[in-house]
């Protein structure tokens, strides 16, 4: 794959971290876009810095937490400032979705709470969110196929991509899982993009989003090649505890919505 672009020699840009970031900006811009659109309260999203720290934050500690057992000898025995920069100046430019996930809503919380968003305000909201994600993400699954950072098990199906980069332990053909991902993606975008135009009820694309992300991801991450330190342990790594968790809520908040 192609974990790295060398401009003139010069400049080294690694394509997760620019696929991340074009994906971030989507994702912010389809906050801010679809609220403003909507005549909702586009404050709630406007001061980027908040998230950006939050999801980062986040997503780097779940990741150091998924991934200690390799990952401990960077923290352990050394100097404040040593732990301080091996946390934040990462080499390896892995992220926990879970732990990005659990930062975002953590802000998006305590701005609710400041601007007073009410329940019925939280579906609108929760639509999208939603849809803005499942359209971002996308490119960020894209970002991880070229740099290595989500790879399936071996495989002896056609399909089956090979990757030169050191941090895959594979040298035999493994399944495109972020391929598999960003294709799933792609549809449920389409069409709850059309259903919830078509149909306009708060919180329908939310929560379907969410079953359905949930589901892909529970699943699709028994074809993970990479072991953390939850799969070890109880069998379902921290992707798939997190989906479980958004399913679960997806599914509750359909079956409410359908009482209304």
């Amino acid at each position: 794959m192609f974990p790295s672009i060398d401009l003139f020699g010069i400049v080294s840009i690694h394509t997760f971290g620019l696929c991340m970031s074009i994906a971030m900006l989507l994702f912010f811009t389809g906050l801010y876009y679809h609220t403003s659109r909507s005549g909702m309260n586009r404050n709630i999203f406007k001061e980027l810095l908040s998230y950006t720290i939050a999801i980062f934050f986040f997503g780097r500690l779940f990741y150091i937490i998924t991934e200690w057992v390799n990952l401990k000898f960077m923290f352990q025995d050394v100097s404040t400032w040593e732990f301080i920069k091996n946390f934040f100046l990462m080499q390896n430019y892995n992220l926990s979705l879970m732990g990005g996930g659990i930062g975002f809503f953590l802000v998006f919380w305590w701005k609710s709470h400041i601007y007073g968003l009410h329940r019925v305000h939280i579906h609108k909201y929760l639509d999208i969110i939603v849809l803005s994600f499942m359209t971002a993400s996308i490119i960020g699954y894209v970002g991880s196929l070229l740099g290595g950072q989500i790879y399936g098990t071996p495989t002896s199906l056609p399909i089956g991509i090979i990757y030169t980069h050191p941090d895959v332990p594979y040298t035999q053909p493994v399944f495109p899982l972020p391929v598999f991902y960003a294709i799933i993606m792609t549809l449920a975008s389409v069409i709850l993009f059309q259903l919830h135009h078509k149909y306009k009820v708060d919180g329908f694309a939310g929560y379907v989003g969410m079953i359905i992300f949930g589901g892909m991801l529970f699943l699709g991450e028994f074809m993970n090649g990479s072991e953390d330190i939850f799969k070890s342990i109880i069998f379902i790594n921290l992707n798939q505890i997190g989906a479980i968790v958004i399913a679960y809520f997806g599914i509750k908040g359909f079956m409410e919505l359908i009482k209304i």
